[in-house]
């Protein structure tokens, strides 16, 4: 195998989903051994290009049933063949742990939900939530760019310097919940200091200036693709947008994580679908190692609901026999967010942070992006 895959693949095993006209494909980068090809008997490039439609025209109107059977022949074309390759070479198993698996998809696929294909034949059937945790990176040299500039965080002290912007007073659509974001935020931060730059102060120099010097960074502001142009997608602050355009050229970064719960802040563009251009990816290029995104319109409730329990997890500030609410130096570590999302996305499937089940379609658009 080339080196550049195998070093691609070093820590997290990669599986590249080809699909055109002649045949489709999984290719499955392990950490060690060879490079396994699954053909995917299932998969028809005209499946992928209609579920692509049928999404963007279901959405954010009711689907009737459409998109858990978008899901299901996820599953069947997808989910179902791969799984079974990851478990006959010793990835994954039902009676192991969650693997982590990092999802490179191709042409239009990139659109489409993976992390949430499931069977629809019933209730109680398991999925890739069960099976897999879930992260999306656009190419192969995006993570080898990435894995190559890896220098040590930003913060030489034991807590990354967390920064947390926020716009809510948007007239045409406020925010309520941004406000409950960063209080949260600060819960589990305890006494470490939360950076903040809020409503006017939330303005473009000041961010992209700010992102420079930080490790974690929670955006809680509004967000917009631009299908027509997506290097104008953008983040929405005060003075304005902030696009992709201008993190990709004035943001050098060496941060951890950044939580991305705007809307559509990794959704591409179907025009372009082979480049993965979104504000998420716009952060990653940056420098930043992962993010927490949205593949479309979120609700805003959920949003904050999802970042609490993100949060939650990530910084971890019990340990086994400590008491409640005491604690620890133990620097939180941004490479468990896969881990946190995929708990927090299996705790509103089965309605334990909600009064009921939350619907698949409002919980998968939520994903980990990058590494």
């Amino acid at each position: 195998m080339p080196w550049k895959l195998r070093t691609s693949a070093s820590t997290v095993p990669i599986v590249i989903v080809n699909v055109s006209e002649y045949r489709c494909d999984a290719l499955i980068i392990p950490k060690t051994g060879d490079l396994q090809v699954i053909r995917l008997d299932k998969l028809e490039k005209h499946h992928v290009d209609d579920d692509l439609l049928k999404l963007i025209e279901m959405l954010p109107l009711s689907d009737r049933g459409k998109f858990e059977r978008m899901l299901d022949r996820l599953w069947r074309t997808i989910g179902e063949p791969v799984l079974r390759a990851l478990e006959k070479f010793g990835i994954a198993s039902r009676f192991l742990d969650p693997p982590h698996v990092r999802w490179c998809l191709t042409g239009r696929l990139a659109f489409l939900p993976i992390h949430a294909a499931c069977p629809a034949d019933g209730k109680g059937k398991e999925g890739m939530l069960d099976y897999v945790v879930s992260s999306y990176i656009p190419t192969l040299s995006t993570i080898l760019r990435t894995q190559a500039s890896q220098t040590k965080p930003t913060n030489n002290n034991n807590y990354p310097r967390v920064l947390a912007i926020r716009h809510s007073e948007d007239q045409r659509a406020p925010l309520p919940w941004a406000k409950i974001e960063i209080e949260n935020l600060r819960k589990h931060a305890g006494s470490h200091p939360i950076y903040e730059l809020s409503e006017n102060e939330a303005v473009s120099e000041a961010v992209l200036r700010e992102i420079r010097t930080s490790d974690w960074v929670h955006f809680a502001c509004h967000g917009k693709q631009d299908v027509a142009s997506p290097m104008e997608s953008a983040l929405i602050l005060h003075d304005g947008h902030m696009p992709v355009s201008r993190i990709a050229a004035e943001v050098t970064s060496t941060g951890e994580f950044a939580m991305l719960l705007a809307c559509e802040t990794a959704m591409g563009s179907p025009a372009l679908s082979d480049e993965a251009i979104h504000v998420a990816a716009g952060l990653h290029f940056a420098g930043f190692r992962g993010a927490v995104a949205t593949m479309w319109s979120i609700r805003d409730d959920l949003g904050t609901q999802v970042a609490d329990s993100v949060y939650g997890i990530m910084f971890g500030r019990r340990r086994q026999g400590e008491g409640l609410g005491q604690e620890t130096s133990v620097r939180p570590a941004a490479d468990t967010a896969p881990y946190a999302l995929r708990e927090t996305l299996l705790k509103l499937r089965d309605g334990e942070l909600t009064k009921k089940r939350v619907k698949a379609r409002e919980w998968a658009p939520f994903i980990h992006y990058g590494l």
